[in-house]
């Protein structure tokens, strides 16, 4: 049996390891020994509902979750917030998975595993802990003490806090949140070699905050791109610091441990921002009874729902329809259902910024991308705007008309989001396959179940599981390969049999 080791690093970015791979040894090396590639994430591919994705091998409708906030009925508003037990009841994660096949557990920092899940025979240091510091969250509860012993005070988050990025504390922030990872770094570490747990999966969250932080001095495409920075290298430091630290990772595991990194999405540059809501109520779908001062979220704003057609929840473009029969009071009828969703996908890909100048937008309807107990209560359509570039705001009192905004840029504190993220795979016997074709989310947990030999007594159907395992993949192609060079060699034999005895031979 193999051992596993899963690095989720949020944030990372697969397009700038690729501008600095021969700066980046480990990864480098990752690269030359097993398989790499894109990986496609969901849609949204907001972090957490998407590492839920990954490690579930479930798409988001099988959970009924798309942002910190969900609803499960049809009510206006998001009003449950998200828990591990809303995970745990819903779907089942890959800890869970392992664990009921007799394998010792580790994990750190999953998101939404809060109240910390019990594990039986595993560990579980949670991602959370009462004030910000102190003694961390964990599944067995004795187990805190020892973790406190191996990195001091827990650093559960690093937070980008703050509401205009000119007043930030960069510097501060960046030490931080290094100090949060360095602590993530070293808990893995504990897990692989003091507590010998056959699997261990952990996400090192830092690299997305310090993205968000300085992505603007690295890329020069970025409109506030400024050359003459001091910290045109500090994202690119952060790199090489994360790069060495998944080499002390790799350092530590033994000839029969495969070591699995990826990110589940990208923090690209952010280039604007739509207020969807405000653009619905231009549009004549969404209508207020009273307008607010400011901006205000949509559960705040006094909707005349008995005349609305579609609102926005979600900072991602979750476009809901107020269908007849469903919603409360919903006024679109079934069989209205498809014509107002085509209608809304070509309001919104036509809408220009400035001068005219269409935005490259991908509309999505949400029963084409989920399924599952819970897809009902998700989004009937969603938005994804250049690549992630730009973003939605949910929220109403812009001011009328107010549809693009382009200004807000220069001081938002986080970037844009994209639906591509980076996947490394090496160690054991995996396969030295080089770059892959794009990757789903969806195929990490069953490729981590057979890189465990786990699929004999493993049944896809019982777990439900929607992916395919990657290194069965690669078996595959490699088998069809041979056959089809045997295939080829037996034909041009059989040509060269038949020229000899054309030649009398």
């Amino acid at each position: 049996m193999r051992r596993a080791v899963v690095l989720g690093v949020s944030g990372l970015n697969q397009d700038l390891v690729g501008n600095w791979i021969d700066k980046l040894p480990v990864f480098k090396k990752m690269r030359k020994d097993g398989a790499w590639g894109r990986l496609v994430s969901t849609i949204p591919p907001s972090s957490p509902h998407a590492w839920v994705s990954s490690l579930s091998g479930r798409n988001p409708g099988a959970f009924g979750v798309w942002g910190e906030r969900y609803r499960s009925d049809y009510s206006y508003t998001l009003q449950k917030k998200v828990d591990s037990g809303t995970i745990d009841d819903r779907v089942r994660p890959l800890y869970r998975i392992l664990s009921r096949l007799g394998q010792r557990v580790g994990t750190v920092n999953l998101p939404w595993t809060h109240p910390e899940p019990e594990i039986p025979g595993g560990i579980c240091i949670g991602e959370r802990a009462a004030g910000g510091r102190g003694e961390p969250g964990t599944w067995f509860r004795e187990f805190a003490g020892d973790i406190k012993k191996v990195i001091g005070e827990h650093i559960h988050d690093a937070p980008l806090s703050g509401d205009r990025r000119s007043l930030l504390d960069k510097k501060s922030m960046l030490r931080n949140i290094k100090s949060m990872d360095e602590q993530r770094f070293t808990l893995v570490k504990y897990l692989v070699e003091e507590k010998l747990c056959d699997a261990v999966m952990a996400v090192i969250d830092g690299m997305e905050a310090v993205s968000h932080l300085y992505l603007r001095d690295a890329d020069n495409n970025h409109r506030f791109h400024d050359p003459g920075s001091k910290e045109l290298e500090t994202l690119y430091e952060y790199y090489r610091f994360i790069d060495d630290r998944v080499g002390e990772i790799r350092d530590t595991l033994d000839d029969d441990t495969v070591l699995c990194v990826y990110s589940v999405s990208a923090v690209l540059r952010l280039d604007g921002i739509i207020n969807m809501n405000e653009w619905l109520i231009e549009k004549g779908y969404l209508c207020v009874k009273e307008y607010p001062m400011g901006p205000a979220p949509i559960e705040e704003v006094d909707v005349d729902w008995s005349a609305t057609k579609a609102w926005a929840m979600g900072g991602t473009g979750q476009i809901h329809v107020n269908l007849k029969g469903r919603e409360k009071d919903g006024v679109v009828g079934p069989d209205e259902y498809t014509s107002l969703l085509e209608q809304l996908r070509k309001d919104i890909e036509g809408i220009t910024v400035m001068k005219g100048q269409p935005l490259s937008v991908e509309v999505f309807r949400g029963d084409a991308l989920y399924y599952g107990d819970f897809a009902k209560y998700g989004p009937d359509m969603l938005v994804h705007i250049d690549e992630g570039r730009w973003r939605t705001d949910q929220r109403v009192g812009f001011g009328a008309g107010k549809i693009i905004n382009t200004e807000c840029v220069e001081e938002e504190i986080t970037e844009g989001c994209g639906r591509f993220g980076y996947l490394s795979i090496a160690g054991s016997d995996f396969p030295a396959a080089g770059e892959v074709e794009p990757v789903s989310l969806l195929d990490i947990a069953p490729t981590v179940i057979d890189i465990m030999n786990l699929r004999a007594p493993y049944n896809t159907i019982d777990y439900e599981m929607e992916g395919y395992s990657l290194l069965l993949a690669l078996r595959d192609s490699a088998e069809e390969k041979k056959t089809a060079e045997a295939a080829d060699k037996e034909t041009r034999e059989e040509k060269i049999r038949s020229r000899l005895k054309a030649l009398g031979y």
